[in-house]
Parts: structure tokens; C-alpha cells; sequence
């Protein structure tokens, strides 16, 4: 025979209070029988098919995802350390960047690339500068000394103008 309880006892049975229990039965998601109790068994059943889950507030969903499970069962004690731990870590990461001891990554990238950009175009303008100049000489060793020459001048010409800053305009 089904184990049919009151709602106060069903409430008990589920570990909720006697208002979710209301409001369940108002939503139809249980229902009473005849003699107006609840039969356990197939509300419970009721009960998990028609609730869904509930939105969370993001705080239980972040410490699951960061592989924080064990997080959920700390002492209220040892999660505020905690807390405090990471609170810490983080405004002396902040202080780090403001003070320039880091710097950022997006500006970074644009100021090699700017380089990068700059290295290329004095390469490539190294072969109209020189082509004449190249065809009319003969000698290889005096090729060899012009090419030189004009490719340290131009890396030299971009790493003075990288140490004074001017890497990225």
C-alpha cells in the first residue's frame, strides 16, 4: 500500500518547507489523493519529473567549473581565508600592472607586429636601393661589402628607433 502523508509530513519526507509543498500542488507538479494526503511514492516521482532545476546565482556553477567541488564543503571559516587569499593575489596582480611591472599582451603583440611590419619594409626596400648599384659591380667582395653595409644600417636604424620607443606609432 502507498505511504500516504499529510503535507506537513510530506514536507518532512522531502526536506522542504510545507510552502514549497503548496506551491507544487498549486502548480500541478504533485497532486493529492482522495482522501486529500499525499501519497509519497508518486509524488516524489511527480515531484522529479516536473521540477526542474533552479537558477543558480553563478557562485556554485564558477567553483564546479574551476574544479572547485571541494570548495562547496569548507567551513565557512576556511572559505573566507580563502577568499581573502584570492582577493589578495588579486589586487597585488592589479598594483603589478599599474605599476608597469607587466604589461599587456594586446599591446605587445601590436608593437612586434609593428616591428616586424617595419623589418620587413626596410628588407624589401633594400633591393631598390641597392639594384643598380648591385649590376654595376663586378667584384664579390665589394657586392658582399655593399649588401653588408646597407643591411646593418637599416637593422641598426630599427633597433635605435625600438630602444627609444618608437616601435609602435
Amino acid at each position: 500500500m502507498a505511504e500516504e502523508l499529510s503535507l506537513a509530513a510530506y514536507a518532512r519526507h522531502r526536506g522542504c518547507s510545507r510552502q514549497a509543498v503548496y506551491v507544487a500542488l498549486r502548480a500541478g507538479r504533485i497532486r493529492r489523493t482522495e482522501s486529500g494526503k499525499i501519497d509519497a511514492n508518486e509524488a516524489d516521482r511527480m515531484w522529479a519529473e516536473n521540477t526542474g532545476a533552479r537558477p543558480s546565482d553563478g557562485v556554485a556553477d564558477a567553483a564546479a567549473q574551476d574544479g572547485g567541488d571541494e570548495l562547496a564543503a569548507l567551513p565557512w571559516g576556511e572559505a573566507r581565508a580563502l577568499k581573502e587569499t584570492y582577493l589578495a593575489r588579486l589586487r597585488r596582480l592589479e598594483y603589478r600592472i599599474k605599476s608597469g611591472e607587466f604589461v599587456s599582451a594586446t599591446e605587445t603583440a601590436k608593437t612586434w607586429g609593428e616591428l616586424a611590419r617595419r623589418t620587413r619594409e626596410g628588407c624589401l626596400a633594400l633591393a631598390d636601393r641597392l639594384a643598380d648599384q648591385l649590376a654595376a659591380e663586378d667584384d664579390p667582395f665589394e657586392i658582399h661589402q655593399l649588401l653588408s653595409r646597407e643591411l646593418r644600417q637599416a637593422l641598426e636604424a630599427l633597433a635605435d628607433e625600438a630602444v627609444a620607443g618608437g616601435g609602435a606609432s
